[in-house]
């Protein structure tokens, strides 16, 4: 059956465009519809559960990784409390009788990216 696109002025656009539409197409397009939210909706429950679990995984390896570097700055500390002025002695330093600093003053030397200031 063929349908012509036509206007008809004594009723409303909506009316005149719901015209073209049998019951059993305007069936099958709400089953359709119906279909597809339907499946939208599994997906989307499917998707929610999958980012919750991602989300617990992650939870569990961030406490894991807590732990981990909790572990390793504790070690940092107490091997930064083993040292002392005379394993730095042992190991070959030694006392620096005049201290040299950077001086604020100095001139920038041209293509450097500080200035030395040397006695």
């Amino acid at each position: 059956m063929q349908y012509i696109a036509t206007y008809n002025s004594t009723l409303p656009l909506w009316q005149s465009w719901l015209h073209r539409f049998t019951a059993r197409r305007l069936f099958f397009m709400l089953v359709g519809a119906l279909l597809f939210l339907a499946f939208a909706y599994l997906y989307l429950i499917n998707a929610t559960v999958y980012n919750v679990v991602q989300y617990g995984r992650l939870q569990n390896q961030n406490a894991q990784l807590t732990l981990n570097v909790d572990a390793m700055q504790s070690t940092y500390i107490s091997q930064e409390s083993a040292i002392s002025l005379a394993l730095a002695h042992q190991d070959g330093y030694q006392n620096v009788a005049s201290p040299q600093f950077i001086s604020a003053s100095a001139a920038p030397i041209p293509g450097a990216a500080f200035a030395v200031k040397y006695p």
